[in-house]
């Protein structure tokens, strides 16, 4: 959920949290978007959608749980060289065959990337 600017009082965050159970209010971003100096309405919605693309990145990085399940003996994990996200062998559906040894991907875009 996200609040403008002119609501950065928490105002829409308290109501939020009374009326329903499934919004946190630490959940609640205020002011919308990033600081990019906005005054058009188009403006604002390009700072709200970079910030959603902001989060969206930053939540699918690979975190410290994720190395060390690599780390383990486990030999079904595999390192995706382009994203570095872990993928498992064994349901692995985009593999190349690059200089003898089998390399797993997470998607088609990661394998054509490679």
């Amino acid at each position: 959920m996200i609040e403008a600017k002119s609501n950065n009082c928490g105002c829409v965050a308290r109501k939020a949290s009374k009326e329903t159970t499934s919004v946190s209010p630490k959940k609640i971003k205020t002011p919308a978007g990033l600081d990019l100096g906005a005054k058009l309405p188009e403006e604002v919605a390009i700072s709200i959608l970079a910030e959603i693309i902001k989060q969206f990145r930053l939540d699918s990085q690979v975190d410290a749980s994720d190395i060390a399940m690599l780390e383990s003996p486990n030999e079904d994990y595999y390192m995706n060289p382009v994203c570095n996200i872990p993928i498992q062998k064994s349901t692995a559906k985009h593999i190349l065959e690059h200089a003898g040894e089998k390399v797993y991907f997470c998607c088609d875009g990661c394998k054509v990337s490679f």
